[in-house]
């Protein structure tokens, strides 16, 4: 096991990744990424832009719950808009979050796509292995979080990288590369392929295609997320039987764990008005 954990190898030819070259990045500057669509991709983050349809998932109260899920992130980038910072994305915190270290007296900078890659940080953190649809996957929540971190010279203990099978169950898995519309995750082994320059140089891992992935995103005016909607370790480990299905998961019933998912229909599209259902009985008290 590397540094990064299974599944991420750093060659001799590493070159440090230019944080402009992100593929959301590239949208402000890059004609091969920009257009109408992708600013109307963002624009569609304020209802006024919304594009909304009467399709479900795509209606009114769809678009203003994601919106608002998004609302505090987006008013921090934009706080400091007028001094050129887009803090919290591409900028660190200049305060917020991190203000409990500094209060102890150390220096703390709050971030979150910025200054360095989230996902080997968090590897090399214990936090969970890296999957084929380029998630980070932990054993708590599997793939379904969003990684920010703290610079500090707070004095810590250093975590280690630690393995619970995600590996070795996404060499015989491709769930996610069969359910991509666009087919920007892998099906092959890990290699260092580069599709872009919004790829790395250097580095062997399962790669996924960031042009690909986010034109989809653009063509349907909202983000995806069916990698991560059927996706074995997507579970509730709240739950005993699925902590059960995690342990099994990293033997070699993997094989027929992953088979059985397909068989029962996990990860199968729900439609969101099933889910304002679900809000709707809660509630009202489930009547």
């Amino acid at each position: 096991m590397s540094e990064f954990g299974d599944g991420i190898e750093i060659g001799p030819d590493f070159v440090r990744f230019n944080q402009r070259d992100d593929i959301f990045n590239r949208a402000d500057w890059d004609p091969e990424v920009t257009s109408a669509k992708a600013a109307a991709f963002y624009q569609g983050y304020y209802m006024s832009g919304a594009k909304v349809r009467p399709v479900d998932g795509f209606t009114v109260r769809d678009y203003a719950y994601r919106n608002a899920s998004w609302h505090i992130a987006d008013v921090f980038a934009d706080l400091k808009r007028d001094q050129g910072r887009h803090e919290g994305f591409t900028d660190p915190f200049t305060a917020y979050l991190a203000q409990y270290i500094k209060n102890l007296g150390y220096r703390a900078y709050a971030s979150m796509n910025d200054s360095a890659l989230a996902i080997p940080i968090a590897i090399q953190a214990g936090l969970g292995e890296y999957g084929r649809n380029g998630l980070l996957i932990t054993p708590e929540f599997g793939p379904r979080l969003r990684v920010g971190r703290v610079y500090t010279d707070l004095p810590l203990v250093a975590d280690r990288p630690r393995t619970f099978g995600v590996k070795q169950f996404c060499d015989q898995c491709r769930r996610c590369a069969d359910a991509c519309p666009v087919k920007a995750i892998p099906f092959d082994p890990p290699s260092a392929v580069r599709h872009d320059r919004s790829n790395l140089i250097g580095v062997t891992k399962w790669t996924v295609n960031a042009a690909r992935c986010f034109g989809f995103w653009v063509n349907q005016n909202t983000d995806c997320s069916i990698c991560i909607r059927v996706c074995p370790f997507n579970r509730d480990y709240s739950r005993w039987y699925n902590r059960w299905w995690r342990t099994l998961a990293a033997t070699r019933l993997r094989g027929w764990l992953e088979r059985a998912d397909r068989w029962f229909g996990r990860g199968e599209r729900v439609p969101a008005s099933q889910w304002w259902d679900r809000v709707r009985r809660a509630v009202s008290g489930g009547s």
